[in-house]
């Protein structure tokens, strides 16, 4: 029987990073820790953006705690 390796929580955000629309246009930076820790930070286009990030990100498998501190660039 074949095994998988498992995905990281780092590669579950990743994942999620690339291929969400809405986070298409930030520039958006991350680290993780084994509690299911999530800090973002970068830029965001607008509030709406740095909103859905942190809704997006929350529903990663593995995260339990997100500190967004992502900016709003005009």
């Amino acid at each position: 029987m074949e095994t998988f390796p498992q995905i990281t929580l780092q590669q579950r955000v990743e994942n999620a990073i690339v291929h969400n629309a809405h986070l298409n246009s930030c520039k958006i930076h991350y680290k993780t820790n084994e509690a299911g820790r999530l800090t973002i930070q970068g830029e965001a286009t607008s509030f709406f953006a740095k909103q859905m990030a942190q809704e997006i990100l929350r529903n990663v498998e593995g995260v339990h705690s997100i500190e967004n501190s992502l900016t709003v660039a005009w």
